[in-house]
């Protein structure tokens, strides 16, 4: 792969990931919720669900890729699929750490 297209998939993956917008995940349609955001529980489920997602999309090409079920012209989209599933879950991983940062920092307070 060409290093200005990889660098191209890579930006292009992180601008994804930058742009999450509650309004990419929506709640369920019920009256309780109607007009309200999506709350910081509801976005980090679907976010793990997507990263789950696509860590599944990328065994199932590698082991497609094993068996000799995909062309060595697809090679690429193998490589794709690897490098979107490392990235979020990258992503994942620093979101956690974040999220244990903050509760230590809260635990630290005193009262």
């Amino acid at each position: 792969m060409e290093r200005g297209k990889g660098m191209q998939v890579h930006n292009q993956l992180l601008n994804e990931m930058v742009s999450v917008r509650p309004e990419k995940f929506p709640l369920p349609d019920t009256k309780a919720n109607k007009g309200e955001m999506p709350s910081f529980a509801h976005m980090l489920k679907n976010s793990i669900s997507k990263t789950n997602q696509l860590l599944q999309a990328s065994d199932a090409a590698n082991r497609n890729l094993a068996q000799g079920q995909i062309e060595i012209e697809d090679l690429h989209q193998v490589v794709l699929a690897g490098e979107k599933a490392e990235l979020s879950l990258l992503l994942t991983v620093q979101v956690r750490n974040k999220i244990i940062e903050g509760y230590q920092e809260l635990m630290r307070m005193q009262v």
